[in-house]
């Protein structure tokens, strides 16, 4: 058999559609997940607080959640966003609710009892703004949610009160997509912006 660079291509390539077919066939029925999208629904998850207790996510189902899905190595992300809501006071309101959840299973340069120590130093620095941080040891909301990659990011995640997602975006927020997603938050809560 006269074996040429030409026929290892085609073998590879056929080797690689039957390896194809086979994983299609385990689970045909199972589409292909995408991440995260506004419009899809998410479901209730534990989480921790910054003690490392379990807490479901607070909030959840009761009222319009606004959450910061961060990675502890990029804080300064998001800030013009962050002082913008620090201005608003959208968590004096009974509808709404807003808190940070750090990713500390991506944090590979800082130990999570640090970090946790961190988060109850800032908690307690921010406490009049009604700051809570909780914590996602293990990927817990990034899985369940299909977030996506966010290592290294610092996501913003907005919900109604059924778990649909208004908003999600794990990139950086630009000034002007900060603005806008502060008109949706007003627009969702029924109230005019003070311009």
């Amino acid at each position: 058999m006269n074996f040429n660079l030409k026929s290892g291509k085609m073998l590879i390539i056929l080797m690689l559609m039957v390896v194809a077919r086979n994983v299609y066939a385990a689970h045909p029925n199972e589409p292909i997940k995408s991440t995260l999208q506004t419009g899809d629904v998410v479901a209730n998850v534990e989480i921790r607080d910054s003690k490392d207790a379990p807490v479901m996510l607070p909030g959840f189902g009761e009222q319009y959640l606004l959450l910061f899905y961060s990675d502890p190595e990029v804080p300064k992300r998001n800030s013009y966003f962050i002082e913008q809501m620090k201005t608003e006071r959208f968590n004096d309101r009974e509808n709404f609710l807003s808190y940070g959840i750090v990713n500390l299973k991506d944090a590979r340069f800082y130990p999570n009892n640090l970090v946790r120590m961190g988060i109850r130093r800032e908690e307690r620095k921010y406490e009049d703004q009604q700051v809570k941080i909780y914590t996602d040891p293990s990927h817990i909301v990034k899985s369940a949610w299909n977030l996506g990659e966010v290592d290294n990011e610092f996501a913003v995640i907005f919900l109604d009160k059924s778990g649909e997602v208004l908003f999600y975006q794990a990139e950086e927020l630009s000034n002007r997509e900060a603005d806008n997603l502060i008109r949706l938050i007003y627009k969702t809560l029924g109230e005019d912006m003070l311009e």
